[in-house]
């Protein structure tokens, strides 16, 4: 029931709502990688990075493909008002990954609009 309350929400565009619904989702389904997905979303995208930022780091560390969630957060950083707090988001987030293309594209994705 609190998945559909999040889709629902998410649907009519009421964040506030969807965000609460989120946590309930993710706290009664802690292993649905969808549910913390939607979790982290919502948080970047009401400009809650810290709170974003440790499910961030985790479903990368459990993805062994990064790639399509570094250009994934790249659309969602990209919503972001602060640019600067987006810049120094993803580059902690990509410091575990010194060889990922993506995460150096997500780093200077984020650094060409922190300069617009």
């Amino acid at each position: 029931m609190a998945e559909r309350a999040t889709r629902v929400a998410g649907s009519s565009r009421n964040g506030r709502v969807a965000l609460d619904s989120a946590k309930v989702w993710s706290s009664l389904d802690p292993k649905s990688v969808q549910a913390q997905q939607i979790l982290a979303e919502l948080y970047i995208t009401s400009g809650n990075l810290s709170k974003a930022k440790p499910i961030v780091k985790k479903l990368l560390e459990q993805d062994t493909y990064r790639g399509e969630g570094f250009l994934y957060l790249n659309s969602i950083l990209a919503k972001v008002e602060n640019k600067k707090n987006a810049l120094r988001f993803i580059v902690d987030i990509a410091e575990p990954y010194p060889n990922s293309k993506e995460a150096h594209f997500a780093i200077a994705h984020a650094a060409y609009f922190r300069q617009q």
